[in-house]
């Protein structure tokens, strides 16, 4: 997810949106980041499957940067994210599941400078 070398996780997506929650719906919001930097969705499926929490209520994906990166065909990124909810309907009693947008790729500064 993005965010990753974010030092503080409550700067992130997941943590700006945990406090948001917490504001409109008055009550503590606990949650939980399932990342890792150069995170695909084949590998967060992996991740997905290693998890044993059932008490989910929502479950908020940032994904598909590195997939772009990595050059994932879109029907296999199309088939990981399918995949992705049927494995958090079948491990969380089906949660609302809020997709952001792909980050725009395209728009990120380059790490490699021109000679």
């Amino acid at each position: 997810m993005a965010g990753v070398g974010i030092a503080k996780h409550a700067f992130t997506l997941t943590g700006l949106t945990a406090v948001r929650l917490n504001k409109l719906l008055g009550c503590s919001v606990n949650w939980k980041i399932l990342a890792e930097s150069g995170l695909s969705l084949k590998n967060l499926n992996k991740l997905i499957r290693e998890q044993s929490d059932e008490n989910t209520d929502l479950v908020l994906v940032s994904m598909g940067g590195n997939d772009v990166f990595q050059l994932t065909p879109p029907w296999i990124w199309k088939n990981n994210i399918n995949t992705s909810v049927k494995l958090l309907f079948q491990n969380y009693k089906k949660p609302l599941i809020l997709f952001s947008p792909v980050p725009p790729v395209g728009s990120f500064p380059s790490d490699s400078k021109p000679s």
